[in-house]
């Protein structure tokens, strides 16, 4: 299985902090995030890698390269107008052709991929969402829940509310949801579209 990291976000809230490179970028323990994220995924099989970038996509590349210092093989999808998202996953559909993993560039998910792929192909979705449960504060939309299908999302929680937990299972297809070159957001316009659609989901 592929993996697909979102890390063309701006960091606005890390600006202060980190303000000369991509938030997925900021060191922990002296080391990138994205690097963290890339060990802790190869650690469960994953050598395929394409990390959509834009905003100092230079930083990412110039340090990753091909992937080979890790271990794993490392594509690169670049948009030069910032597409959401949504839209940037739709730009690197040229090196999706099977079963694709996603998450963002600044979530750090501790999850049994190996399980979350079986829970994903015994429900034959087009879409797996991992939820996690949140007894605090929090700024994620809540899912609505029917069994293992997400009916929708809303701004009301009661803790403990299952809340996007960042990271997603896709089939190809799911792509025809998604419009060519339109900045478009993956949690607030596709996720409540794919909600009508069925779709699954696994908690954390």
């Amino acid at each position: 299985m592929k993996a697909i990291i979102l890390a063309g976000g701006f960091g606005t809230r890390l600006r202060r902090i980190v303000y000369d490179k991509p938030k997925s970028m900021a060191p922990i323990a002296g080391i990138p995030f994205l690097e963290h994220q890339i060990r802790l995924l190869k650690n469960q099989g994953i050598t395929e890698f394409v990390i959509l970038v834009s905003y100092m996509a230079d930083k990412i590349k110039s340090y990753f390269g091909n992937g080979n210092s890790l271990g794993v093989n490392i594509t690169y999808s670049e948009e030069e107008i910032p597409l959401g998202t949504a839209g940037a996953i739709k730009k690197a559909k040229d090196y999706i052709d099977d079963t694709f993993l996603v998450l963002s560039g600044d979530s750090y998910v501790k999850a049994n991929l190996n399980e979350v792929l079986k829970f994903h192909k015994a429900h034959e979705g087009e879409f797996t969402m991992l939820l996690k449960k949140e007894y605090g504060p929090t700024d994620s939309l809540s899912a609505l829940m029917e069994g293992t299908q997400i009916n929708n999302f809303t701004e009301k929680k009661n803790p403990p509310a299952l809340v996007n937990g960042g990271m997603y299972i896709f089939e190809p297809s799911i792509l025809k949801y998604i419009d060519s070159e339109k900045n478009i957001s993956l949690e607030k316009e596709i996720l409540p579209l794919l909600a009508k659609k069925k779709i699954k989901w696994i908690s954390l």
